[in-house]
């Protein structure tokens, strides 16, 4: 079985809970193709064709009377759900599904806007606080997570702010609460010092209700039915309880209960080496822990995931004694939940498709269902608007280096002042330790800047850190000693290595696409001020800097790739591929694009 980390547990609780549906806000329609390669129509949950072979690409579901699909651009259109489906509203290169009538989408070049159920413009969320708002999560339980400097805050459905961003984590709406990790804690979350940090649990008025503090329980979820999950490390031992509101010990944690996800009616779905089960508040287990997944579907029904030593997997319901539900599994099963409550899109073993109602009977009179999808909108909806000046600005981009690092910076600076865009699930050293730049020499990371997504990677001239067994090694230097099975004593050292190159990419995903040639020109004329050209044509630009290094810069078709440093001679370069370069806007991988420098 599959472990989970708690941060695992966490980010699961806020990532799945983006797409649960409101109880009044279901699903009701279904894309399908009546061929594998057939245009696509769309059939209700109830087995009613409202139209057939209308789209090429495929629609996403229909919610609240409304679906979308992408056209040939790339953009997504939205239409009423009915017999002859109507366009409302513009192109968007991002939207969310509609919830309650309200969606959330983002014209090419433009902030992100909620919209009505007529394409009309409710609200252009531009800036919060007088931040640039860089995305927006779907609305859930009429509140919607939104992102300014990294950190997170909550709007309403009419976009007003209830909680200012000052998270650097925070959770969707559950039980009319959010839990958030304040961004003076941010340092001390994701290097996994939770010991350090506090969990502020607050109302839908963004009224602080109570803190957790991170000593007493180091991870929590979120609140269902008036109870928290909670997470507490003994050592390697992971362990699970409950807490409620009052913040009293409703399930003490243990070592048997190593993960929990859903919690309903004083019963709640647990993890442990086993598998997931379900047990009480009160301790009796219901089912075994035996399951790869387990989830409720309602509040006596659940769906069950089981992979089999063939490699296939089944789902099947069953209540909370585990009774099957039904007589047949499937390879795939949507929840009745996630639908209208009554209705369920399943795949067959045999790989054919239908849909199911609550007495677990196939829908009668369906037409033939080649292939079904459920696809949804996007999560998050970013900001289509690109500052491009701005993003190099914060990006402190100059000859001498970036991000507060130059030429002169050791291993060990670099790895203190950028480790916080890098992830670490392996927490057998801090991750900031040497040990994890052992015998490699370029430090690589990504990083998100007002919604804009950038590569980075700063190459030294030998290996960052090293393995030592000898104390005289170290020197003065302060470093930690372990030891292994042996009894062998052994610590990791930094290097004195100096930086000999930065290399910055940015990719035409997301918020860059279409923009490509605008960050080439701000990036030619930025380092044009800090050197003499000696080759530039329409895609590339090499420059001889006046600290005696050398700039490269150029567009290919998917990306816009600055690199400088100690990386050949200026003349040397051939930048002729480059000329007449055209970005492209398909959605086309190119295989060529990877491995390159």
């Amino acid at each position: 079985m599959n472990r989970l980390t708690p941060f695992m547990l966490f980010m699961m609780m806020i990532l799945t809970s983006c797409n649960t549906t409101d109880s009044n806000d279901y699903i009701t329609a279904i894309p399908y193709q009546e061929t594998e390669d057939g245009m696509w129509g769309m059939i209700t949950t109830e087995g009613e064709v409202l139209f057939s072979k209308e789209f090429k690409n495929e629609p996403t579901v229909v919610k609240d009377g409304m679906f979308m699909v992408r056209n040939e651009d790339n953009n997504w259109e939205i239409y009423k759900a009915e017999k002859k489906p109507k366009k409302i509203g513009s192109e968007y290169t991002a939207a969310t599904l509609f919830c309650n009538g309200r969606a959330l989408v983002c014209e090419k070049d433009n902030y992100i806007s909620i919209i009505d159920t007529d394409g009309k413009t409710i609200k252009t969320i531009d800036k919060i606080d007088g931040k640039p708002v860089s995305r927006v999560l779907p609305f859930y339980e009429g509140f919607a997570k939104y992102m300014t400097d990294e950190c997170y805050g909550i709007i309403d459905k009419d976009g007003n702010p209830i909680i200012p961003a000052d998270y650097c984590l925070i959770t969707d709406c559950s039980d009319g609460k959010f839990i958030g990790v304040n961004k003076k804690y941010s340092t001390y979350y994701w290097n996994n010092h939770l010991d350090n940090i506090k969990y502020t649990v607050l109302n839908t008025m963004g009224e602080i209700l109570f803190e957790i503090d991170g000593t007493e329980y180091n991870q929590v979820t979120k609140f269902e039915n008036g109870l928290l999950p909670v997470y507490i490390s003994n050592g390697n031992t992971e362990m699970w309880g409950i807490i409620n509101e009052k913040q009293e010990v409703v399930v003490k944690p243990t070592k048997d209960i190593m993960g929990i996800i859903e919690i309903r009616n004083n019963m709640f779905t647990f993890y442990n080496k086993d598998g997931w089960g379900l047990m009480t508040t009160e301790g009796k287990i219901l089912i075994k822990p035996k399951y790869n997944t387990l989830s409720f579907d309602g509040d006596d029904r659940l769906q069950a995931y089981y992979l089999y030593k063939d490699g296939k997997g089944h789902v099947k319901f069953i209540d909370i004694n585990d009774n099957q539900l039904g007589k047949e599994t499937f390879s795939y099963a949507t929840k009745f939940s996630e639908l209208d409550n009554t209705h369920s899109l399943v795949q067959m073993q045999d790989n054919s498709w239908s849909i199911i109602n609550d007495k677990y009977e196939h829908v009668a009179n369906l037409p033939k269902i080649a292939n079904a999808e459920y696809k949804l909108g996007d999560n998050p909806v970013e900001c289509n608007f690109v500052d491009i000046a701005k993003i190099l600005d914060k990006l402190q981009i100059s000859q001498n280096g970036m991000e507060g690092v130059t030429f002169q910076s050791s291993p060990k600076t670099v790895v203190e002042k950028l480790i916080k865009y890098r992830d670490n699930e392996d927490h057998r050293y801090p991750k900031a330790s040497a040990y994890w730049f052992q015998n490699q020499s370029i430090y690589e990371y990504y990083k998100t800047i007002n919604n804009l997504y950038a590569s980075v990677e700063i190459e030294f001239y030998g290996d960052m850190s090293r393995a030592i067994s000898d104390p005289k090694e170290a020197g003065n230097k302060d470093v930690k000693w372990y030891k292994n099975d042996m009894g062998i004593s052994y610590a990791y050292l930094w290097n004195d290595e100096k930086i000999k190159s930065f290399r910055l990419e940015f990719a035409n995903d997301a918020m860059m696409r279409g923009k490509l040639s605008r960050m080439l020109d701000e990036l030619k004329k930025r380092f044009k001020k800090a050197g003499r050209v000696v080759k530039e044509n329409d895609g590339a630009i090499v420059i001889a800097l006046d600290n005696y290094k050398t700039a490269f810069i150029y567009m290919k078709p998917k990306k816009v790739v600055a690199t400088w440093g100690d990386i050949g001679y200026p003349e040397d370069f051939n930048i002729s591929e480059y000329d007449g370069i055209k970005e492209d806007l398909s959605n086309k991988i190119y295989e060529e694009e990877y491995g390159e420098n």
